[in-house]
């Protein structure tokens, strides 16, 4: 039977001054304890009760009262207990989010850990939520722990819950007080490619929650190299058994794709360039609250042994269809432009369609043939690349007022010589 906690014991095995908020408030006549109660409204008081749910579902003990330092004059509103780890609980609703109450509250921080529970709307996904949270509170979810908490809506039946906004909060992981969650990074070099394995050194508390925290991983990943580079990718960015996220450079080779394949994130890189990428998803990572071990000499090696292969590319400039066009009749201008609207591969016109489109030809293509406006004229070949297209006449019609030189753009690609 687990014991209740009591300030006195909790200043005994912590070894930290704490004073209870029903000490009374000077010229108030009231304790701080009362005041909060009369005050409170039911937004505040129910993320106190899901604040403490959560954490206790992690395996922290709580104190369920207010509670602040000797000499410090703020208080939480709960504290959370684990062996070695006394974490500050504060919630916030909107008009509290103001930079001098933060700083107020993060005077704290010298005697333990802080987190911040903050509204995060009524968190029915299908149903529009015109509730922002604060920019600040993002700005401090990059350097505290910060959760929100959802009130509700009729259409979700008023499901209440926590979630992180802080995408790894230290709370969650078994890490000493003060520590960061970290993932080891390893590297396994093939002859052309590389592949990195990115690993949790520290589990959470939860173990089924290892899951959301390697998808949230393999998604800042992915989502780094869209922000940091110049490669293209497709629209979709689930992570699901056997789908990685591909990107590619302007030549259409695959130059990174992002998996998670047992509980870790792979990361295939090709060439250079891949691990040039790659070396710029380690060095961010730590941006959101993460830190990434790996051997600066392997890393150097992986680099110095994909930099070796063979120059087998050449530059060329290759017209590329202006981007404003719907992707089909793109398709259908490239065909009658470029191949006089004979038969053509995908793969010898597909260079000539802009990114957004070329990632997802397949795709386009069927719409085409859906509308009417290409037709396919083999039924043999079995890979994309190698099945034959032409523009029918409904598609020459579509195109037909449409000028094709000024709406052409020069770029870079490389071929195979």
């Amino acid at each position: 039977m687990t014991t209740k906690l009591t300030l006195g014991t909790l200043r005994k095995t912590t070894g930290i001054p704490l004073i209870s908020a029903e000490v009374e408030k000077p010229g108030a006549g009231k304790s701080y304890k009362a005041l909060e109660k009369e005050c409170e409204s039911k937004t505040h008081r129910e993320m106190r009760e899901y604040g403490a749910d959560y954490f206790q579902r992690l395996g922290y003990r709580i104190f369920p009262e207010a509670v602040g330092i000797e000499g410090v004059f703020t208080f939480a509103d709960f504290l959370a207990v684990r062996p070695g780890r006394v974490v500050f609980v504060e919630c916030l609703t909107d008009k509290n989010l103001k930079k001098e109450v933060l700083a107020r509250k993060q005077g704290l921080q010298r005697f333990g850990e802080l987190c911040f529970v903050v509204v995060g709307g009524h968190g029915c996904k299908w149903a529009p939520d015109e509730h922002r949270i604060p920019r600040v509170a993002n700005q401090l979810s990059h350097s505290t722990d910060v959760l929100q908490f959802f009130y509700g809506n009729w259409q979700n039946k008023w499901e209440k819950r926590i979630e992180k906004l802080t995408p790894f909060p230290t709370i969650c992981f078994n890490v000493p007080a003060g520590g960061r969650p970290s993932v080891s990074a390893m590297f396994d070099f093939r002859k052309t490619t590389s592949d990195t394995s990115l690993q949790f050194v520290a589990t959470p508390y939860v173990v089924e929650g290892l899951t959301t925290f390697v998808t949230e991983l393999a998604f800042r990943a992915a989502w780094l190299v869209h922000e940091k580079s110049r490669l293209k990718t497709s629209p979709r960015w689930g992570f699901g058994a056997g789908r990685p996220k591909v990107f590619k450079d302007e030549s259409n080779r695959t130059v990174l794709s992002v998996r998670i394949v047992n509980e870790q994130v792979k990361i295939t890189t090709a060439g250079k360039h891949g691990m040039k990428v790659l070396g710029r998803i380690l060095a961010q990572l730590p941006s959101f609250g993460i830190d990434v071990r790996y051997d600066k000499a392997e890393y150097g090696a992986a680099i110095a042994k994909l930099s070796a292969r063979p120059g087998n590319v050449r530059v060329q400039r290759v017209e590329i269809i202006d981007s404003s066009f719907y992707a089909p009749d793109a398709i259908v201008l490239v065909l009658v432009h470029f191949f006089a609207n004979n038969p053509t591969r995908v793969g010898d016109f597909r260079k000539h369609l802009p990114g957004c489109v070329s990632c997802s030809v397949g795709y386009w293509l069927k719409r085409g043939v859906q509308l009417r406006v290409l037709q396919r004229t083999d039924e043999t070949a079995r890979t994309l690349n190698d099945r034959n297209f032409i523009a029918t006449q409904k598609g020459l019609d579509c195109i037909s007022q449409i000028r094709v030189k000024p709406l052409i753009r020069k770029s870079r690609v490389l071929l195979p010589r």
